[in-house]
């Protein structure tokens, strides 16, 4: 069981509310528990999934495209993480990802 960071961006064509929908309506489903929703397009849940597997089920199960839409996908126990869409400066996020401190 794992505590996941999720957060995502919907882009501007298409049918934007549908596919936001559809992605809350699986981080949703997946979420063991209450999700933490305090900011917009930010979610952090409990999974039994591994992170690839959330990635995998979130992108491929909702109605995201992998042209404009992004989704990030954050194991807050082992800072392992997983992208889909053209993430803005992968290189610096992984920087900083692991730049992070596990705090026990």
């Amino acid at each position: 069981m794992g505590i996941f960071a999720i957060s995502f961006a919907i882009g501007p064509e298409g049918d934007r509310e549908r596919r936001l929908a559809s992605l809350v309506q699986k981080i949703e489903t997946e979420a063991v528990g209450v999700p933490w929703t305090g900011t917009d397009s930010f979610y952090v849940i409990e999974s039994d999934k591994t992170g690839i597997d959330l990635a995998y089920f979130l992108f491929r199960g909702s109605d995201l495209r992998s042209s404009g839409d992004r989704l990030l996908v954050l194991d807050l126990n082992t800072r392992d993480y997983v992208t889909h869409g053209a993430i803005p400066q992968p290189r610096h996020l992984k920087t900083l990802i692991e730049r992070c401190q596990i705090v026990p």
